[in-house]
């Protein structure tokens, strides 16, 4: 009967589904997967082919909704429309300037509106902005102007950062530097206000035709990231890649009656392309604070009525030690998107604020793809089974920890780790998923490129992350390899470190890295040092000029907070590598550690020496980092 052969299709889509579930469970996730990541990205690829950008995206919801709140910061909100304005101001101010498509400007700001109206003035132009983080000082800050290939540099008025450009003038001769703000007129006369001519006459916009020969290739910004040689890297971000939040965004069903809260530098990837490019893709609302902060993030919520907010696991586990309070859900949040949040604090996270979702996801500025946890598996990052890997290309594959180095087979492979095995990620390298390098650091760039890793002659990129899978294919961060840790939600060059205290006349040699410290998300910088013979004890005078020195030379976030004294020599490894992992095992440790340990006071910002009672209290968080 007709009927029986109607039954049997139902039975035999159970029947199938039952086996799957039995035998291959984890192809079912990869469907649900699947299910939320291809319309998104079917949305990018079309958006490049069109070459409709970010800016497009922008002057689209200009038109279409030119009243609705494009920003919120403190106490000022900015419309679509009004917002606009200012964009175009900043582009007929640099274009008066001499400034055209296919020019770089450094640009030196904190967060706040006239951030967002450089970088939307500039790319209504084609101008390419290279963001300079606003911690860095002395050599590092120079190196970042000299690489961004530019004589022209805008900074913000705040004396820190007007002072920092200041300071290094003399070693930059030919730059024009333009003072976004009011400024102190003490300082050089080679500081220029840069004068915004903000009279309606010809608001007539900027014809977008002037960037029709623009390509999905050409350079957008420039971000700097930390690397092992020791200064930043600017890792190149086309508008292709700018575009890229499109698909995190859309996987995570970004409304245009959202508002997205941004408290991280926007100088970063994660606060400029996952919150303000995400919001802009979908016709958002965005909030901004300056930076982040643990007492006001909620009031800000509740003022700005956030639906979606950007973080990074340090600002969770900040924003838990706050007193509970009966206000804690008293928001309208939805969704949070980020990185970085421990597994341990997860579920508290979620349930005592009532978040709904939480995504995690991994992806590097400079890097080739990425993952999304859009299924709320607790710690993940994202997913990658042997299917997806069709999709995106890429693997976790055997890390020497000792000599920092692949593990290859007879054949001169990569060798592929087990499920539950820490191993490096590497990403296939194509015209999907193209590695624009570093802008004038082709060296650097070919550091981060692997060669036959499957097969003869393939192309990755070596994304410097360990990282595990479990059984269902889910992808779990694990720790950074070489010479590079996170601590404060920045990355930190321990070859830079090591090389500025070195500069110091009584330390020969310094073996800096990261350690895990109660409590805190990141890995604290420690620095084991070689003192010269001839100085057999240091005494406060000699802890002085560390700290005074590494204040002076080093960002906020790169000093270390513990330090480890050694005379003779350090350890090596066979390929004669400073060996750093039984020194990360013992960490500040005075139970495991013979040699004189001191911590940096943060308060009093000098360092002090560790003894039982000190490493109990920093042990139980009651000496703060």
């Amino acid at each position: 009967m007709w009927w029986e052969v109607l039954w049997l299709i139902p039975a035999a889509f159970a029947t199938v589904y039952v086996g799957i579930k039995l035998s291959c469970p984890w192809l079912i996730l990869d469907v649900h997967y699947i299910s939320k990541v291809v319309p998104s990205l079917a949305g990018f690829k079309k958006a490049c082919r069109k070459k409709y950008f970010i800016i497009d995206h922008f002057e689209n919801s200009v038109k279409q909704c030119p009243d609705r709140i494009f920003l919120s910061y403190e106490d000022q909100t900015f419309t679509y429309q009004e917002a606009n304005k200012q964009a175009y101001i900043i582009t007929r101010t640099l274009m008066g300037l001499g400034l055209k498509k296919g020019d770089t400007v450094a640009f030196i700001q904190y967060n706040g509106p006239e951030f967002i109206w450089m970088i939307l003035g500039c790319l209504k132009a084609g101008i390419c902005v290279s963001l300079i983080n606003t911690n860095l000082r002395g050599k590092a800050l120079l190196h970042c102007l000299n690489v961004s290939g530019t004589n022209t540099i805008v900074t913000g008025s705040d004396t820190e950062l007007t002072s920092a450009v200041d300071d290094l003038l003399c070693d930059l001769p030919d730059a024009v530097v333009y003072v976004q703000g009011p400024f102190n007129k003490k300082l050089s006369s080679r500081f220029i206000s840069l004068h915004f001519n903000e009279s309606e006459a010809d608001m007539l916009d900027i014809d977008p035709i002037m960037r029709s020969e623009q390509k999905e290739s050409d350079s957008a910004v420039f971000v700097f990231t930390s690397g092992t040689t020791g200064l930043p890297k600017a890792a190149t971000v086309s508008h292709k890649r700018m575009l890229a939040p499109y698909i995190l965004s859309g996987i995570l069903k970004l409304r245009q009656d959202d508002t997205v809260y941004v408290t991280l530098p926007l100088y970063h990837s994660n606060g400029l392309f996952v919150g303000v490019c995400s919001a802009i893709c979908h016709g958002s609302s965005i909030a901004i604070a300056k930076k982040f902060s643990k007492s006001g993030f909620w009031n800000d919520v509740r003022r700005h009525k956030v639906t979606v907010f950007t973080f990074i696991g340090e600002m969770c586990r900040f924003l838990l030690t706050n007193e509970k309070s009966d206000q804690d859900k008293d928001h309208s949040v939805r969704l949070a998107i980020g990185n970085g949040l421990r597994q341990d604090i997860f579920a508290e996270f979620k349930e005592r604020f009532g978040i709904p979702t939480i995504a995690e996801f991994y992806a590097s500025t400079e890097g080739v793809a990425g993952f999304a946890n859009v299924s709320n598996v607790i710690g993940s990052c994202g997913r990658s089974s042997p299917l997806l890997e069709k999709v995106v290309p890429c693997g976790l594959f055997k890390w020497d920890v000792e000599n920092q180095c692949i593990v290859r087979d007879e054949r001169g492979h990569c060798i592929p780790v087990k499920l539950g095995e820490p191993g490096l990620l590497l990403m296939q390298i194509n015209s999907d998923q193209p590695f624009d390098g570093y802008k004038g650091q082709k060296q650097q760039s070919e550091t981060k490129v692997v060669r036959n890793v499957r097969k003869d002659g393939d192309l990755y990129f070596n994304t410097g992350d360990l990282m595990t899978k479990d059984k269902d294919y889910n992808v779990y961060f694990n720790d950074r390899i070489g010479d590079t840790f996170r601590w404060k939600s920045e990355n930190v060059s321990t070859t830079e470190v090591s090389n500025h205290l070195t500069d110091i006349d009584f330390i020969i040699d310094a073996c800096v890295y990261g350690v895990n410290v109660p409590g805190h998300d990141g890995k604290a910088g420690m620095a084991t040092l070689l003192i010269k013979p001839e100085v057999t004890v240091i005494t406060e005078k000699e802890l002085s000029v560390i700290s005074t020195h590494c204040q002076q030379s080093l960002p906020v976030y790169a000093i270390p907070m513990f330090l480890r004294l050694k005379w003779g020599e350090l350890d090596m490894t066979s390929t004669i590598k400073q060996s750093k992992v039984k020194l990360k095992e013992e960490g500040f440790n005075i139970e495991k550690v013979t040699d004189i340990l001191y911590y940096y006071e943060k308060p009093s910002k000098t360092y002090k020496q560790i003894n039982k009672d000190v490493f109990k209290d920093i042990s139980t968080n009651k000496i703060p980092f």
